[in-house]
């Protein structure tokens, strides 16, 4: 599986914190501003995203 592939398979509101951060290299308050949420939330998702991401491509899920 790619990377790619993975973050495809993450639900949209988590998927957008990943690639604002990692695709665009926007800082957390920046992204809490474009999608207008608190930068609590965009920490928490990307928290999330993240462990997501590594269950996912270590094929434990």
């Amino acid at each position: 599986m790619t990377v790619q592939t993975v973050i495809q398979q993450l639900p949209k509101e988590r998927r957008a914190v990943i690639l604002l951060t990692y695709y665009y290299d926007l800082t957390q308050k920046d992204i809490s501003e474009v999608l207008e949420i608190p930068i609590g939330t965009v920490k928490s998702r990307l928290h999330a995203s993240l462990k997501k991401l590594k269950v996912l491509l270590e094929g434990k899920e």
